[in-house]
């Protein structure tokens, strides 16, 4: 039955295109596609809006009922960026300030080469090259 059903929708389309030319073939396959859509029960319209209103809403979801509970931060990771707030806070102070395209690395080789006093240049640093080793370490600590 479904067999010949998709041969008279073959034919039918066949002698559209052959008589009717492309404009007949969209319209006759709008047809079909409105008549389907139409054969769809109102539940299932609502059942399928609200899916996909619940789909596109889902993060914001989540964080109202209490799905995005705990942080996605590990202490360390909290840790090594409170190092560097401090860091650049600190040569902030004392005028040298981190572009937010330079690299950590790249920083450090400036603090090197400017005029700090000696405290505070051996202070930063520390903290620097620390965030610059570990930052990029697994979890576990070890390599």
């Amino acid at each position: 039955q479904l067999l010949d059903r998709l041969v008279s929708y073959w034919r039918r389309l066949w002698s559209v295109a052959s008589y009717g030319g492309i404009i007949a073939v969209i319209g006759m396959l709008w047809s079909w596609t409105a008549a389907a859509l139409e054969s769809i029960p109102l539940a299932a319209w609502i059942v399928i809006m609200v899916a996909g209103l619940l789909w596109i809403f889902r993060e914001r979801l989540r964080g109202a009922l209490g799905g995005a509970r705990g942080d996605p931060e590990s202490p360390r990771v909290k840790d090594l960026r409170l190092k560097l707030a401090r860091a650049e806070e600190m040569l902030r102070r004392h005028g040298v300030e981190r572009a937010p395209s330079t690299a950590v690395g790249v920083f450090a080789g400036h603090v090197r080469e400017a005029g700090l006093p000696a405290p505070v240049k051996e202070q930063a640093l520390k903290l620097l090259e620390e965030f610059q080793a570990n930052r990029y370490r697994a979890e576990g600590g070890g390599r």
